[in-house]
């Protein structure tokens, strides 16, 4: 019983071994040549030699049938207890105690696994390299997706190798093979089990190294200078020469479009900095259209929004990765390489309101590149007014024909839901990314969900950035207002010959209009490729609207049921008191924000709660978390209140604001009014504490 997903793989190294040149069979792939393309962004400029297919093994729901039909949107992809197991094969069905064995992949040829994620599968792993009978790696299957190093590493030290090759909830421990790689999962069928397996496909021929148990060790040194770069790439990418940097300060006027370089020659932009100023610096980074053209081009290799090429709008918000740095002065770098023939050629159009003033700086070199060196690409699009789950949809990110390889994408969005928890409220994807590559007539990646896609899990909101991937901005509540999504693909990129098309359906908890989606795709490619894009229009590069007030609402699925929420404002006895101020920003509910300015540490703010009958209450309170905060305790009724733990709860943020809500438990209350007392504790500066909402369920 071999699944559809293995079928196709099968074929596709037929595909491979048939058609694939063999000039570079006499090349080696090996953990240590891998761990070096971890962070050489240059190698993304030329086609891959010898040539790849990465294809992916997921817990894809495998009842979704045809492409396009009645279940094409099914998504039972690992929750467990599915109709269809989430593998491509049974080895042994379940025995008495529901423990069966199944099959997550089994490749013939030379490859290699490049990236493993998982958001949680109990279990047992075994996997099998080249003809060994002796499982290399037999063990934790959690580990194995996340830490699969771990069963290697002996002495070695633990955390600069999760520096190194873990990201969120994504491993990047790159395992070669020659001949073979079969991996068998052992566990419960009905046990939630979420996983990717990205896995290079070589052409026949190539040879390859495959891991050793021992190879950790060897490579420790080499493992060390990547982790430096990787997460320090500012300070340690190691550009292979010099150059001449250009420097240009201008304003552009509304509705101006200006060059702002022009660079002649056989060159190659190695770096790419920009700056820009404006009065409302988050509409200005959106409706600064920048357009870059190689080599006399009538259509532009990338065009898009300053801030959303650089994977985090709107606004300013820091994170730092390999390709790309944000910087919280508002400096944006690019170092993925640029190179062209003859010109390069960028251009500002101004589509806001406001003067903008950019300052941009180009560092550029010789183009050492081969003759058939791949043109750099990114292209945005965005989708205004969406109305999510009426119906599911597909939106597509990228459609190329040609040939290049895909490296990675950003997703920048609005999400005006008012139910404010994630699950059965404002939790927007559920949605799969589906890549067609070459001859495909079925997703040769197909995944489990879109932040899956994005290396975490379970819709989680906090902030976080890897040198693969991050999520730089994330309002909330929940997963509500706007959200910054980014992966970069460097050693899972995904070349392609002929054809590529990435799709990642629109698959929200809620029907939620207003929903704005604008993403951005990277990708390299031969100068004469077709896209589908389209030029950027002065309504699509506009700052989603966003109405200045909003309700929080109950919502009758997940874990909203039941709740009433209250006003903070509508709580405390005197809003007269001059510690008190008000905030007024669209983030919060009803538009407005109660801030408590203490005077000095121990100060008290008192909020009166309600409770119409005797009960069993649990509580909950949706507070700011920002720039200028501190941290408060709680108590109610005068005992003291613990939050994960812990009686101190932090408010302070360096650069974000964010609507963030803590439990603080469940208590047997009275009918009658109780007191819920906020007290400081921090000094006098940095001390303010935002709240904004209470949640209140009789249980």
């Amino acid at each position: 019983m071999i699944g559809k997903l293995q079928k196709i793989k099968l074929v596709i190294c037929f595909i491979i071994c048939c058609f694939s040149a063999f000039s570079s069979a006499d090349q080696k792939v090996s953990f240590d040549t891998l761990l070096r393309e971890m962070i050489d962004l240059d190698r993304l400029v030329e086609f891959p030699d010898p040539y790849y297919k990465t294809v992916q093994f997921s817990s894809y729901d495998r009842s979704t049938g045809k492409v396009n039909g009645s279940s094409w949107f099914n998504n039972l992809d690992g929750f467990g207890g599915e109709p269809v197991p989430a593998f491509e094969d049974v080895i042994a069905p379940p025995d008495k105690d529901g423990i069966g064995t199944y099959l997550v992949c089994d490749v013939n040829g030379p490859g290699a696994i490049v990236r493993m994620w998982t958001a949680m599968i109990p279990g047992k792993i075994r996997m099998y390299l080249d003809s060994s009978k002796s499982a290399v790696y037999e063990g934790d299957a959690g580990d194995f997706f996340k830490y699969p190093y771990k069963l290697f590493a002996d002495d070695l030290n633990i955390s600069l190798l999760d520096k190194c090759f873990t990201q969120r909830d994504a491993s990047y421990f790159p395992v070669p093979f020659a001949k073979r790689c079969r991996i068998e999962w052992t566990g419960n069928i009905k046990d939630i089990h979420f996983y990717h397996i990205q896995i290079r496909c070589y052409e026949p021929g190539t040879k390859v190294l495959s891991f050793t148990a021992e190879q950790l060790e060897k490579s420790f040194a080499l493992i060390q200078e990547v982790s430096n770069v990787l997460n320090e790439p500012d300070e340690q990418y190691n550009f292979s020469s010099g150059g001449d940097k250009l420097h240009e300060s201008v304003s552009i006027k509304s509705k101006e479009n200006k060059k702002i370089i022009d660079i002649n020659g056989n060159k190659v932009i190695k770096e790419l900095k920009i700056r820009l100023q404006a009065e409302d610096i988050a509409a200005a980074l959106r409706q600064t259209v920048m357009t870059i053209k190689f080599d006399d081009s009538v259509i532009p290799q990338v065009q898009s929004p300053v801030g959303d090429f650089f994977g985090s709008g709107p606004g300013i918000n820091p994170y730092k990765s390999l390709p790309f740095t944000v910087k919280s002065d508002g400096t944006m770098v690019c170092r993925l390489p640029m190179p062209f023939n003859s010109n390069a050629k960028i251009y500002f159009r101004n589509h806001g309101r406001q003067v903008v003033n950019c300052k941009v700086e180009v560092l550029s070199d010789k183009n050492n590149y081969n003759e058939n060196a791949l043109l750099f690409n990114a292209l945005w699009r965005a989708d205004h007014h969406l109305i999510s789950n009426d119906p599911v949809v597909d939106l597509p990110f990228l459609v190329v024909r040609g040939t290049g390889r895909f490296i990675g994408s950003a997703i920048m969005l609005f999400n005006s839901c008012d139910v404010p928890i994630g699950a059965g409220g404002s939790w927007w994807g559920e949605g799969d990314e589906k890549v067609f590559v070459d001859e495909d007539k079925y997703p040769s990646i197909f995944g489990t969900g879109t932040e899956d896609y994005f290396n975490y899990a379970w819709g989680m909101n906090d902030i976080f950035a890897y040198p693969y991937c991050n999520q730089s901005r994330n309002d909330g509540p929940a997963n509500r207002g706007f959200v910054a999504n980014a992966r970069f693909q460097i050693i899972d990129d995904l070349p392609f010959k002929d054809f590529f098309a990435f799709y990642m359906e629109l698959l929200h908890h809620t029907r939620n209009e207003n929903f704005s989606y604008a993403r951005i795709s990277y990708f390299y490619a031969q100068p004469d490729r077709l896209t589908d894009h389209v030029e950027i229009t002065h309504a699509q590069a506009r700052m989603p609207q966003v109405s200045e007030s909003w309700t929080p609402i109950l919502s009758g699925l997940g874990l909203a049921k039941g709740y009433q929420f209250y006003q903070v404002e509508q709580m405390i006895d005197s809003l007269e008191d001059n510690r008190l101020a008000f905030e007024h920003d669209p983030i919060w509910a009803g538009g407005k924000l109660v801030v408590f300015n203490p005077e000095k540490k121990g100060d008290k703010l008192c909020i009166s709660i309600k409770i119409p009958e005797d009960g069993n209450y649990e509580l909950k309170v949706t507070h700011a978390v920002m720039p200028g905060s501190g941290a408060y305790s709680a108590a109610l009724d005068g005992n003291s209140i613990s939050v994960n733990g812990t009686n101190l709860i932090q408010l302070d943020s360096p650069f974000r604001k964010m609507s963030r809500t803590i439990e603080l438990g469940s208590y047997e209350l009275k009918k009658g009014i109780h007191l819920l007392e906020i007290k400081s504790e921090s000094g006098t500066e940095n001390n303010k504490i935002g709240l904004d909402f209470l949640w209140i369920k009789k249980l």
